[in-house]
């Protein structure tokens, strides 16, 4: 079919028995279990796209994935665009009909006016052994690598391309590298690591115990006397009945689909992953971090399960942090259905295993962690980490937790001057799972997830005033409007230390240095931290304590928008400082009493 012009997102206020031409019902009631409701959804939102003025121009071919109803009765068709039959990769657009059958709008990320040759020259096989050489396994992987024959746009040029995954998660390396060969001249256009993991994740789950080995046929289902296992049984069930009770939702995909979760994999490894079909565990090194498999970190992991039955977010750049952020903010609102309140630790990710540092990541202030992003104009736009999945995470993490608790950016420096009124941790999940189970597709970026959130807040009923919460959060991490920022070089301060120990030293921009030197010290009555940083600068300042010398945990910190900080903390054990500089260089001064 050929269509003629594009929308991105139209809004249709009240019940209209028609729209630009599309004639609707006005008895319509959309039944997920109904197949007769749902080809009726699917034959109005064709109706929508191919009359009147078309909504999807510059797009050859498509076909229907997937039609789904929500909780508030409206249905949405998710269409993936081809080329000859042969699919486009991240082309997809979702046609969003109201509960009266009526055309309200599209989520439009189909990829345009493309050119593209689709007889290929190399071969599937030939492309397996091009990425299998690229990962540097020769032909030792081959029987578990998949490969597709896909249409890819990158950058400006189109490529008919095979997009090889290659599942490599039997060793300690932990990798689920994905790479698109140019099916012309074989070359790799593009790659990735699709393995969800993160460095801290009965009928209908079984969870199974590894004992130190890599060999999931070895397996063996794991014991209640395990106290590691057990809780990890019990972080999935819990996650199973938050997902029922607050959306509905039957397991990661929606069917009842059975949870295997494997502990105990390999020895020593800091880590756990969702690789697509089951949750895998490590123990931890008991330096950085205990056993993983707690209550946030498995609703994390599940959470991966549910995105990639939904949008499927792709695991890179702007849509990967989403992805991520997507499993950070469903472990918050798991731990705080499980608590029955939103406390402290809602916000910390992987507190209860995490050894290194209090968390492993902070919702309420990401940049704390000391690698995270949390304001757009800060983002990571290099290549590393998949394009910064986990670092600018703390982007939509923050956004999230100023929707659900209100207030202003944790950094002065970025504040809008608008306060955001929070609309609590239930309702700003809502908003979250409806954005992306009808609204994200795979290549949604933070402003595309903007228009979702703010579609989904509409959507559910909230007034204009409560879905006002929802621009002003993204306004805040800088997806919307502008934040503040700045901080340069300038001149040394000079502090003075009577009667207290004064430590000295450089940071460049975004560095950061442990005093004294790097290690801890011991005082019985506690310790008083005072810094100056150079001129121009915004440096601050962190505390932490251990009555032992291990599991320190930061307990106070000073980050105002200025080079001078003061913390205290009295109690007798072993202190450190931190010093950081969030914007700009220079010379530090640090009096410690």
């Amino acid at each position: 079919m050929s269509l003629r012009s594009s929308v991105l997102l139209l809004a249709l206020v009240g019940c209209a028995t028609s729209y630009d031409g599309v004639p609707v019902a006005t008895d319509y009631r959309f039944d997920q279990d109904d197949a007769a409701s749902l080809e009726d959804a699917e034959s109005l939102a064709w109706d929508a796209v191919e009359s009147g003025d078309k909504v999807l121009a510059g797009v050859s071919s498509f076909t229907t994935t997937r039609v789904g109803v929500d909780s508030v009765g409206m249905a949405h068709v998710r269409l993936q665009q081809d080329v000859d039959g042969i699919p486009v990769f991240g082309g997809e657009a979702i046609v969003h009909l109201d509960a009266t059958g009526a055309y309200v709008g599209v989520t439009d990320d189909m990829v345009r006016d493309l050119d593209v040759d689709t007889e290929p020259l190399y071969t599937a096989d030939e492309a397996l052994d091009i990425a299998l050489d690229t990962y540097g396994q020769g032909n030792g992987l081959k029987h578990e690598a998949t490969t597709t024959l896909m249409v890819l746009r990158v950058g400006d040029v189109d490529h008919l391309a095979y997009k090889v995954r290659i599942p490599d998660v039997d060793r300690d390396l932990i990798a689920i590298p994905v790479y698109f060969v140019d099916a012309h001249d074989g070359s790799v256009v593009q790659s990735f690591d699709d393995a969800k993991h993160v460095s801290l994740s009965d009928a209908d789950k079984t969870t199974y115990d590894l004992a130190g080995g890599t060999r999931y046929s070895r397996a063996v289902v794991g014991d209640s006397s395990d106290a590691d296992l057990d809780t990890t049984h019990s972080a999935i069930a819990s996650t199973l009945a938050y997902y029922a009770a607050a959306h509905g939702r039957d397991s990661f995909n929606g069917t009842g689909g059975k949870v295997l979760t494997y502990g105990h994999y390999s020895r020593g490894l800091v880590n756990a992953y969702w690789d697509g079909t089951r949750i895998t565990v490590g123990d931890g090194d008991g330096v950085t971090s205990d056993y993983l498999g707690v209550l946030d970190v498995m609703a994390h992991e599940f959470s991966h399960g549910v995105t990639e039955y939904e949008a499927n977010l792709t695991y890179s750049n702007e849509s990967g942090a989403l992805n991520e952020a997507t499993s950070d903010i469903f472990a918050a609102a798991v731990e705080a259905y499980v608590d029955g309140a939103v406390t402290a630790d809602t916000w910390d990710i992987g507190e209860d295993c995490w050894l290194a540092s209090p968390a492993l990541r902070y919702m309420d202030a990401p940049s704390t962690d000391g690698s995270s992003r949390d304001h757009y104009s800060a983002r990571y736009t290099g290549t590393s980490d998949n394009g910064g999945v986990h670092w600018n995470s703390g982007i939509a993490n923050h956004f999230f937790y100023l929707l659900a608790a209100g207030g202003q950016h944790h950094t002065a420096a970025y504040r809008t001057g608008t306060v955001v009124t929070g609309l609590g941790i239930d309702a700003a999940a809502d908003i979250w799972y409806l954005a992306l189970s009808s609204y994200m597709t795979s290549s949604t970026t933070f402003a595309g997830a903007a228009t979702a959130t703010l579609s989904a807040c509409s959507a559910l009923g909230y007034d204009a005033t409560t879905c006002a919460s929802v621009t002003d959060a993204w306004a805040e991490v800088g997806v919307t409007g502008s934040g503040g920022g700045g901080g340069g070089t300038g001149t040394a301060c000079s502090l003075t230390c009577t009667g207290g120990t004064l430590y000295t030293g450089t940071l460049a921009a975004g560095a950061s240095a442990i005093e004294p030197g790097g290690t801890y010290f011991y005082t019985a009555t506690g310790a008083t931290g005072t810094l100056c940083g150079a001129s121009g600068t915004d440096f601050d300042l962190y505390q932490s304590y251990s009555s032992r010398t291990s599991r320190f945990k930061q307990v106070a910190s000073s980050t105002t928008s200025t080079s001078t900080e003061t913390t205290t903390y009295s109690a007798a054990g072993y202190h450190y400082f931190t010093v950081k500089s969030y914007s700009g260089s220079g010379a530090y001064q640090l009096c410690v009493k």
